[in-house]
């Protein structure tokens, strides 16, 4: 049985040194790319929205981000590096459209919609998962009034029923891309969601009805916040070490079990809270949310059993952060 909410180690997702690290990481890239690219990097900036030009919080630097990590790697593929800058500046020569602005009816959770840009397509190139059974994720060009309605709804809701992930959700998450699927065959009712480690605030994820899109937000942020964490935190003494974990078949490095473990330790009090929730979704899904929240408690103590077994590959830091985690479990 999952302890009340209360005694979740987590009472606040502030984290001001991870922040100022993700910050100062961009200012380092960005005088490395000046150095590379010289004034065409200033220009190619131009498309950054203006009100996220000169951004200091993790949280507004996903435009910049997006940028500079597409032209670094340009960088590293062509050794030619006029031919870089050519690569760089039709890859990023496209302004960022946003397609919505969505907030909460309270107002703590507020995200954008972005459309397809050179510079996502890049950033997702590389996406692959077990589950996706061949298939190959692409951003969206458009989205239809019903799918925006499904995210804003879907904000509502976490704002609503748990104020627990509601303030995990509004720290660093600001920016959702839909994905569309290509090939493959994906299992019916599915949705792939996913973060990249490189660019804050923005997650992705395939469209889905009102709860499995709140989970999706739930389940990525906690994603961008470990990862906002592991910047600043050095938590694995032997970052090779590969692992089972509990939501992959393909053995994993102990950061994949140590992001699981830390989603789920999220998703579970964020059921529980769905669960107590008196509104229509909730109660005309209740025995779905009941059998996900089973599943996802199942999941979490298999993974806190694997984590435990391996505390000894964690550094003193990332130790005591496993240990706040198996111990708020039972």
């Amino acid at each position: 049985m999952t302890r009340p909410l209360e005694q979740y180690p987590r009472a606040s997702f502030l984290d001001p040194e991870g922040d100022e690290a993700i910050a100062a990481r961009a200012v380092a890239l960005d005088a490395h790319l000046l150095g590379q690219f010289g004034e065409g990097w200033e220009s190619m900036k131009a498309v950054i929205p203006p009100q996220h030009q000169g951004a200091v919080r993790a949280k507004d630097l996903w435009a910049f981000y997006l940028l500079a990590v597409s032209s670094a790697k340009k960088l590293q593929t062509f050794e030619n590096t006029l031919h870089s800058i050519a690569q760089s500046k039709a890859l990023v020569a496209p302004p960022f459209v946003e397609l919505a602005m969505l907030k909460s009816p309270a107002g703590s959770l507020s995200a954008s919609v972005l459309a397809s840009h050179p510079a996502i397509v890049e950033d997702l190139a590389s996406s692959w998962h077990p589950s996706w059974m061949g298939a190959r994720v692409v951003p969206a060009d458009q989205v239809s009034p019903e799918e925006i309605a499904h995210i804003g709804n879907a904000l509502a809701l976490i704002e609503k029923a748990s104020p627990h992930a509601a303030s995990l959700v509004g720290e660093v998450c600001s920016v959702i891309c839909l994905l569309r699927t290509e090939g493959g065959n994906l299992s019916p009712g599915s949705c792939i969601s996913l973060t990249s480690k490189l660019v804050p605030s923005l997650i992705y994820f395939t469209p889905a009805p009102v709860l499995m899109t709140a989970e999706s937000i739930v389940h990525e942020a906690a994603h961008l916040w470990l990862s906002r964490l592991e910047t600043v935190t050095e938590m694995y003494a032997d970052p090779s070490r590969i692992v089972s974990s509990p939501l992959r078949p393909d053995p994993r490095p102990l950061t994949g079990l140590m992001h699981q473990v830390w989603v789920l330790s999220n998703l579970v009090p964020f059921y529980h809270e769905l669960s107590k929730c008196e509104l229509p979704v909730i109660q005309t899904n209740a025995a779905k949310i009941s059998k996900r929240l089973d599943q996802h408690t199942s999941d979490l103590r298999s993974g806190l059993t694997i984590l435990s077994e391996n505390l000894d590959t964690l550094t003193g830091r990332g130790r005591l952060f496993a240990e706040s985690l198996i111990s708020h479990q039972t």
